[in-house]
Formats: structure tokens, C-alpha cells, sequence
């Protein structure tokens, strides 16, 4: 009989939500924000929520602007980060070119449009990788 073991260690995340209209100085000061977060707290995944913010119209300049200042804070590699977006073409279809845009930069970035599935991709964190054991019964005679 085989059995499978992972070895996993849950890493705490941090979840920031915004709400509102997303424009170029929120979403350069959410950066910022979000850079302070990683630096207090080594080692945490973070999560944005940003299913309930509204775009404006330049947003899309606005955000890959955004993605190149996040690309300068240290803090903000070698972690998870998930961006869960509302479930709409237009966002979608930005959220994926940030998504792009980031992991080109060598950051750990995905987007969600469920905040369940987020959560989970943040949490999972296994360090050792799958080891299968045989196990094997020996039968002794009386």
C-alpha cells in the first residue's frame, strides 16, 4: 500500500479590500500601502480585494504604472500576491495584463474573481515536496 504525504506550512495573509473610485493616486498610494504592509510583516501573502472599486477611464496607464513602482519594493517579492477582481470582461481583461505585467517582473501576482479560491492559492505553501512511502506488512506465523 502507497502512501502520500505533503508536507505543508499555512502562511498567515493579510488581506487589504478597497472600495470606491480606483484613479491614479489611489491606486499609486494602494502600492505604497501595500508595500508597508509586506515590509511589516515579512513572510505574510497578501490579498487585495478590489471587487468593490470602480475603474476610471485612464486606469489602464494608470495601474501598469502602478505594477512598475510595485516591482521596486523589495518586500513584495518572494510572497504571494492575489488580487481578486469583480467578475466583468473589462476588469477580467486589465486584471490579466497586470497579472502579465507582474510575473514578467518576477512577482508571485495572481488574479481571482472568487475570494474563496484566493484565499487557498495564498494558503497553500507546501515546503517539502510529495513523498510516497511504501508500507509494507509483514504476516508472522504464531
Amino acid at each position: 500500500m502507497a502512501a502520500k504525504i505533503n508536507t505543508c506550512k499555512v502562511r498567515e495573509i493579510i488581506q487589504k479590500s478597497e472600495s470606491g473610485e480606483f484613479d491614479q493616486p489611489r491606486v499609486l498610494e494602494l502600492v505604497e500601502e501595500i508595500g508597508e504592509l509586506a515590509a511589516a510583516h515579512p513572510g505574510h501573502n497578501l490579498l487585495l480585494d478590489l471587487r468593490d472599486t470602480e475603474l476610471t477611464s485612464d486606469a489602464m496607464g494608470d495601474i501598469v504604472e502602478a505594477s512598475m513602482k510595485a516591482d521596486r519594493i523589495k518586500a513584495l517579492h518572494g510572497i504571494k500576491i492575489a488580487g481578486v477582481v469583480p467578475d466583468e470582461a473589462i476588469r477580467n481583461f486589465i486584471a490579466s495584463r497586470v497579472e502579465g505585467l507582474m510575473q514578467w517582473k518576477g512577482m508571485d501576482y495572481r488574479v481571482f474573481n472568487d475570494l474563496d479560491e484566493a484565499t487557498a492559492w495564498l494558503s497553500d505553501q507546501c515546503i517539502v515536496p510529495q513523498i510516497t512511502a511504501i508500507w509494507i506488512g509483514l504476516v508472522l506465523d504464531d
